[in-house]
Protein backbone atom coordinates (compact mmCIF):
# COMPACT_ATOMS: atom_id res chain seq x y z
CA UNK A 1 0.00 0.00 0.00
CA UNK A 2 1.40 3.49 -0.95
CA UNK A 3 2.29 5.78 2.02
CA UNK A 4 -0.50 8.24 2.55
CA UNK A 5 0.18 12.05 2.84
CA UNK A 6 0.93 13.69 6.25
CA UNK A 7 -2.49 14.22 8.10
CA UNK A 8 -4.42 17.08 7.94
CA UNK A 9 -7.05 18.84 9.87
CA UNK A 10 -9.75 17.00 10.05
CA UNK A 11 -12.99 19.44 7.97
CA UNK A 12 -16.27 18.07 7.71
CA UNK A 13 -17.52 18.31 4.55
CA UNK A 14 -20.71 17.60 2.57
CA UNK A 15 -18.26 14.51 0.95
CA UNK A 16 -17.15 13.18 4.51
CA UNK A 17 -20.86 13.09 5.42
CA UNK A 18 -21.45 11.53 2.57
CA UNK A 19 -19.05 9.16 2.78
CA UNK A 20 -20.44 8.06 6.43
CA UNK A 21 -23.73 8.01 5.19
CA UNK A 22 -22.90 5.43 3.11
CA UNK A 23 -20.74 3.26 5.89
CA UNK A 24 -23.96 3.76 7.52
CA UNK A 25 -25.30 0.17 9.68
CA UNK A 26 -28.12 1.11 8.05
CA UNK A 27 -26.68 -0.72 4.66
CA UNK A 28 -27.32 -3.83 6.15
CA UNK A 29 -30.46 -5.72 6.92
CA UNK A 30 -32.18 -5.35 10.18
CA UNK A 31 -33.67 -8.59 12.01
CA UNK A 32 -36.94 -7.75 11.92
CA UNK A 33 -37.29 -8.50 8.10
CA UNK A 34 -35.66 -7.62 4.16
CA UNK A 35 -38.52 -4.53 4.15
CA UNK A 36 -37.67 -3.05 7.86
CA UNK A 37 -35.31 -0.34 6.90
CA UNK A 38 -35.27 -0.77 3.31
CA UNK A 39 -35.75 3.24 2.47
CA UNK A 40 -32.82 3.81 4.33
CA UNK A 41 -30.40 0.98 2.75
CA UNK A 42 -31.61 1.84 -0.22
CA UNK A 43 -30.41 5.17 -0.09
CA UNK A 44 -27.25 4.48 1.34
CA UNK A 45 -26.63 2.62 -1.56
CA UNK A 46 -27.76 5.00 -3.95
CA UNK A 47 -25.18 7.35 -2.13
CA UNK A 48 -22.76 4.67 -2.41
CA UNK A 49 -23.19 4.24 -5.65
CA UNK A 50 -22.88 8.11 -6.31
CA UNK A 51 -19.78 8.52 -4.43
CA UNK A 52 -17.94 5.52 -6.67
CA UNK A 53 -20.02 6.32 -10.25
CA UNK A 54 -21.26 9.52 -10.21
CA UNK A 55 -24.90 10.60 -10.57
CA UNK A 56 -25.53 9.89 -14.22
CA UNK A 57 -24.35 6.42 -14.00
CA UNK A 58 -26.41 5.39 -10.91
CA UNK A 59 -29.10 2.71 -11.87
CA UNK A 60 -31.52 1.47 -9.92
CA UNK A 61 -30.52 -2.79 -10.98
CA UNK A 62 -26.82 -1.26 -9.05
CA UNK A 63 -28.17 -0.09 -6.27
CA UNK A 64 -30.50 -2.81 -5.82
CA UNK A 65 -27.24 -5.01 -5.33
CA UNK A 66 -25.36 -3.12 -3.86
CA UNK A 67 -28.34 -2.79 -0.94
CA UNK A 68 -29.58 -6.32 -1.21
CA UNK A 69 -33.18 -5.62 -2.08
CA UNK A 70 -34.70 -6.29 -5.12
CA UNK A 71 -35.82 -3.89 -7.46
CA UNK A 72 -38.88 -4.00 -7.23
CA UNK A 73 -38.78 -2.67 -3.41
CA UNK A 74 -36.81 0.06 -5.09
CA UNK A 75 -39.92 1.14 -6.87
CA UNK A 76 -42.16 0.39 -3.88
CA UNK A 77 -40.67 2.81 -1.80
CA UNK A 78 -39.32 5.16 -5.06
CA UNK A 79 -41.65 6.08 -7.70
CA UNK A 80 -38.49 5.90 -10.25
CA UNK A 81 -35.15 6.97 -10.44
CA UNK A 82 -35.43 10.28 -10.69
CA UNK A 83 -37.81 10.31 -7.20
CA UNK A 84 -34.70 7.92 -5.46
CA UNK A 85 -32.18 10.68 -6.72
CA UNK A 86 -34.88 13.14 -5.24
CA UNK A 87 -34.82 11.46 -2.12
CA UNK A 88 -30.92 11.25 -1.83
CA UNK A 89 -30.22 14.81 -1.98
CA UNK A 90 -32.60 15.62 0.64
CA UNK A 91 -31.49 12.57 2.63
CA UNK A 92 -27.95 13.85 2.40
CA UNK A 93 -28.46 17.45 3.30
CA UNK A 94 -30.50 16.05 6.40
CA UNK A 95 -27.05 14.27 7.01
CA UNK A 96 -24.97 17.09 6.84
CA UNK A 97 -27.24 19.82 8.49
CA UNK A 98 -27.57 16.98 11.66
CA UNK A 99 -23.62 16.45 11.49
CA UNK A 100 -23.28 20.20 11.74
CA UNK A 101 -25.84 20.62 14.79
CA UNK A 102 -24.13 17.73 16.76
CA UNK A 103 -20.70 19.16 16.31
CA UNK A 104 -22.11 22.72 16.97
CA UNK A 105 -24.10 21.34 20.06
CA UNK A 106 -21.51 21.22 22.99
CA UNK A 107 -19.41 24.24 21.25
CA UNK A 108 -18.99 27.47 23.28
CA UNK A 109 -20.46 30.70 20.94
CA UNK A 110 -16.89 31.83 19.79
CA UNK A 111 -15.64 28.09 18.88
CA UNK A 112 -18.59 27.26 16.81
CA UNK A 113 -15.76 27.10 13.91
CA UNK A 114 -13.44 24.86 15.86
CA UNK A 115 -16.32 22.54 16.35
CA UNK A 116 -16.85 22.60 12.53
CA UNK A 117 -12.93 21.59 11.73
CA UNK A 118 -12.84 18.99 14.47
Amino acid sequence: MPASPAPRPRVRTAASSVAAAADAPAASAPADGPRAGAPERILAAAAACAGQQGVAQVSLQTVAGVAGVSKALIHYHFRDRDALLARLADWLSDVVVAGEAAALADAPPTGGLDALRD
